[in-house]
């Protein structure tokens, strides 16, 4: 419906033809052929924004397990991607599961809480900023937590440093002096100094 001034003009198109209704005056028409006529919606609807493309992560690689005492030492490489954090999910066969997350610079955590002897299986995720958006989990790893002795492998002992050899000779002439002192002590003996 159009308006002009205090009339009001309704359009009704049949084909090329249009009909002009003055709706303001009975039986007021006026017929207007050959008048080509394009109808706009009376309520335009806008379209709806187009939502950002969802962010996209890649697989973590390298995902690394080393049993501890009731928890599993885990460490990774790094995403590609915007990450804003990486879960690490580690679950035992009857579905029980612990979850640790960690800041989008740190490859490595502990999964506390694990029963020794257990074996569970652990991945890693990375996550982004936008919720609900993931990307794939890592590979599976497979671990059993436990104590020395209980089947998993003890931590390698510190190495013991070598002496240079230059060291190691000054080392041994020390003690040899000191043995001669305490056999020098014991009979009485000083030894005699030179000068």
């Amino acid at each position: 419906m159009a308006t002009s001034g205090s009339r009001s003009y309704s359009t009704v198109s049949a084909g090329t033809r249009i009909l002009v209704v003055d709706t303001n005056a009975p039986g007021g028409t006026l017929d207007v052929p050959n008048l080509t006529w394009t109808p706009t919606p009376a309520d335009p609807t806008p379209d709806p924004p187009t939502p950002d493309p969802p962010a996209t992560l890649s697989r973590v690689p390298g995902v690394r397990v080393s049993p501890r005492d009731r928890a599993l030492h885990v460490r990774w490489g790094r995403a590609a991607g915007d990450v804003s954090q990486y879960r690490v999910h580690a679950e035992d066969a009857a579905g029980r599961f612990r979850r640790v997350y960690t800041e989008p610079d740190v490859f490595e955590a502990v999964v506390d809480g694990l029963a020794n002897g257990v074996r569970y299986t652990v991945t890693v995720t990375a996550l982004a900023g936008t919720p609900g958006v993931e990307g794939p989990a890592s590979e599976p790893a497979t671990e059993t937590p436990g104590r020395a002795g209980d089947g998993a492998p003890t931590p390698d002992p510190a190495p013991t440093p070598a002496l240079p050899l230059a060291g190691a000779a000054l080392l041994a002439a020390l003690l040899a002096a000191a043995a001669v002192r305490r056999r020098a002590v014991r009979t009485g003996d000083e030894p005699t100094r030179r000068g």
